[in-house]
């Protein structure tokens, strides 16, 4: 699926300090108050969705914490921010978010008593298109949550932004926002993309984003059968693809409802962004090298990887 998608600043300066293309400058990070949060910027949740029964916070606990722009709303549980509308109150017409949400959530319902403190965060900035200010708006929300002592080992971006000429200064302020929240001690996990292309050989002009960014915290992966073969119709790329994991009918949470099966690099960057949660909160790493040298440990070889995404190897259900 192709899919386009309030601040508190650390200065613009970080977001310009350029490491492999993108900046990156790491500054002290405040306390972490509060559980573990994952954040996922996508389409939306149903967050009554019984696959995310004490996953979200409350709206008591957030009152007090949230980003100049976002609000807690009446009381109850706070699943997360609606850029589109402004609002608390979230929906999902795609499914597409309540997928790659319940596939975390399945991940952390299989890991011990740590991850049953784990919540998530549902930042939704469109549906099959959108604006990439209201992407943009997003993740500057994460590094202002980070900012305000937010505890977010890990962000999920799975979509995919084919950069085009006529986007330029919406692109720029995108990369400084990455940039930016790349500063945190936060591993932010994003698709590859399904348009069976080598994203290594796209001039920059027309690059697909963010798994084009480079970055010590940055993660893109690619799609694979649950024996480590690259789907046809995933994107790789020896530079800035680092595994594969499975994606290929993977069951999770339906927005009508129980459960159904989606295919792509969406579903295997969500794979990969809950074994990253499970062990950060069973182990309370946090650093983005002690979680990428993790990840690569319980990682296997495939022929079909090798040359195709960095590791060469895909995270697979057993490792």
């Amino acid at each position: 699926m192709h899919r386009k998608w309030l601040t508190c600043s650390r200065g613009l300066a970080l977001a310009l300090l350029v490491f492999a293309g993108l900046g990156v400058a790491h500054a002290q990070e405040p306390r972490r108050v509060g559980p573990p949060v994952v954040v996922i910027i996508d389409s939306g949740v149903a967050p009554d969705h019984p696959a995310f029964h004490d996953r979200w916070l409350t709206a008591s606990e957030v009152a007090k914490r949230l980003p100049t722009g976002l609000s807690a709303g009446g009381d109850g549980p706070w699943p997360g921010w609606d850029f589109l509308t402004h609002s608390p109150r979230l929906r999902d017409p795609s499914g597409h978010g309540t997928h790659v949400a319940g596939v975390i959530a399945d991940a952390l319902a299989r890991g011990g008593a740590a991850c049953a403190t784990v919540r998530l965060v549902m930042l939704r900035s469109g549906d099959k298109h959108q604006r990439l200010e209201d992407v943009t708006a997003a993740v500057e929300a994460v590094s202002a949550m980070c900012d305000l002592g937010w505890d977010i080992p890990v962000v999920l971006c799975a979509f995919e932004y084919r950069r085009s000429p006529k986007d330029d200064l919406a692109f720029l302020k995108l990369k400084q926002a990455f940039g930016q929240l790349l500063s945190h001690d936060t591993t932010c996990v994003c698709a590859a993309g399904n348009q069976s292309v080598d994203i290594d050989t796209l001039p920059n002009a027309l690059g697909l984003f963010p798994a084009s960014f480079h970055g010590p915290g940055l993660i893109a992966v690619a799609a694979c059968g649950s024996d480590g073969q690259l789907l046809a119709t995933s994107d790789y790329g020896p530079t800035s693809v680092l595994l594969a994991a499975p994606g290929l009918a993977v069951p999770a949470a339906a927005a009508s409802g129980g459960n159904e099966s989606r295919s792509g690099t969406s579903q295997a960057a969500a794979s990969v962004a809950g074994a990253l949660a499970r062990h950060a909160a069973e182990t309370g790493d946090r650093q983005p090298a002690a979680l990428r040298a993790w990840l690569i440990s319980q990682t296997k070889h495939h022929p079909s990887l090798i040359g195709r995404v960095a590791s060469g190897s895909a995270l697979l259900p057993g490792k």
